[in-house]
């Protein structure tokens, strides 16, 4: 959905269903069919939990989704081009269109942890 229509308008989208959701569970089921909300009283720690818990698992699969994308473009630079270096490499997932997860550039220094976990340069 990401994709589709962007983050901001998903976060939205997503804020106006659990909006939705609140005022009126019973419509759970057009909305995910089979599905039934479960009310369960929980304190602030409980809820909290389980937000950050949804946070990682969001995260993580974006990672993996991006590594998916990265580590082959890397590969297929690095065959060509073996003596490229890790800035020159960085600038190319920049110019790819290929965003890092937490800013707005490739760092040299991300681009060389992913070479080291992925064993493709030491």
């Amino acid at each position: 959905m990401i994709e589709c229509v962007g983050e901001e308008k998903a976060a939205t989208l997503a804020h106006a269903i659990c909006h939705h959701l609140a005022a009126h569970p019973e419509d759970i089921g057009d909305i995910c069919p089979g599905m039934k909300l479960v009310t369960l009283p929980m304190n602030s720690t409980t809820r909290g939990k389980l937000m950050l818990d949804a946070a990682i698992k969001v995260r993580r699969a974006d990672a993996k989704e991006r590594r998916a994308k990265v580590v082959p473009f890397l590969k297929e630079i690095l065959t060509r081009e073996p003596e490229i270096s890790i800035r020159q490499l960085a600038t190319l997932l920049d110019q790819k269109g290929i965003k890092p997860m937490s800013s707005t550039k490739w760092s040299p220094a991300s681009v060389q942890m992913i070479l080291r976990q992925e064993k493709i340069r030491e």
